[in-house]
């Protein structure tokens, strides 16, 4: 074979061993983020979108909050509008293939006063009259 051709070829393999290697990279991150996500109870789809600050960076809560990796999403919590003391009420408000979120949720027994606002005891929130 001519030089050149065998020079082509060496770049083609080149570029597709580089693709590859980016791909393998990128589909670490993801199955990372993912069992992140399966650790908070929470299935993510394959379509749906990573959001949030990155794993590593630094994050801090307020003292009736606590970091999640995957259910900090603020539309998704839970407020004094859509909590439910009924036990067969769904965890979250949110579809639970809604996207992996991280950030600081309320702890346990607590409630959001409102959409991004703080944490509250749920017995504390205002009654809604129907």
């Amino acid at each position: 074979m001519p030089a050149s051709v065998l020079d082509t070829l060496l770049k083609i393999k080149l570029s597709t061993m580089k693709f590859l290697v980016i791909f393998l990279l990128v589909s670490l991150e993801l199955f990372y983020v993912y069992a992140q996500c399966d650790q908070d109870n929470v299935s993510v789809d394959s379509d749906d979108q990573i959001q949030g600050t990155s794993l590593n960076d630094p994050m801090e809560c307020n003292k009736l909050e606590e970091i999640s990796s995957c259910n900090g999403n603020p539309e998704c919590q839970r407020t004094c509008e859509n909590y439910s003391e009924d036990p067969n009420a769904p965890g979250l408000p949110c579809p639970r293939s809604k996207s992996c979120f991280r950030g600081c949720v309320c702890r346990k027994g607590y409630v959001r006063f409102q959409l991004y606002g703080p944490c509250i005891h749920f017995t504390r929130c205002p009654r809604v009259r129907h």
